[in-house]
C-alpha cells in the first residue's frame, strides 16, 4: 500500500511555526488583493466596493490570528511576506479585467451575470 510520507525540512523552525508563518503571509496577499479591487472598483465599477470592502475585513480578522499565533510561539513573519503582498497587489489589479473570470462577470457579485 503506497502512501504519503512527510519529512520535515532539516531547518531549526518547527513545522507549525512554519505553516503560521506561510498562512500569515497569504493572507497579507489576499489583502492586497482586495485592496486593489477596491481601487480599481471605486473608479471603474462602485457597485462592488462594499462587498469587497467586507471581505477584506474577514482577511484582516485571518491576519491577525495568524500574527497572535506567531507572537505567542516567539516567531517573526514570512521571508515571503512582501513578496505576497506586491503579488496580491498585482493580481488585484488585473483580475478585474479578465475576460470571462474577471471579477467583472463573478456571478453573485455582478448584477449582469
Amino acid at each position: 500500500m503506497s502512501g504519503m510520507h512527510y519529512q520535515d525540512s532539516k531547518s531549526a523552525l518547527d513545522t507549525p511555526k512554519k505553516i503560521l508563518k506561510v498562512n500569515h503571509a497569504g493572507e497579507f496577499g489576499a489583502i492586497n488583493i482586495y485592496k486593489a479591487q477596491i481601487l480599481v472598483g471605486s473608479l471603474f465599477n462602485r457597485e462592488y466596493v462594499p462587498t469587497l470592502q467586507g471581505l477584506m475585513e474577514d482577511e484582516k480578522r485571518h491576519l491577525e490570528i495568524f500574527w497572535d499565533g506567531i507572537q505567542r510561539r516567539d516567531g517573526v513573519k514570512c521571508k515571503s511576506y512582501w513578496l505576497c503582498g506586491l503579488g496580491g497587489w498585482a493580481m488585484g489589479c488585473s483580475v478585474p479585467y479578465s475576460a470571462s473570470t474577471g471579477l467583472w462577470h463573478a456571478p453573485g457579485l455582478s448584477s449582469r451575470a
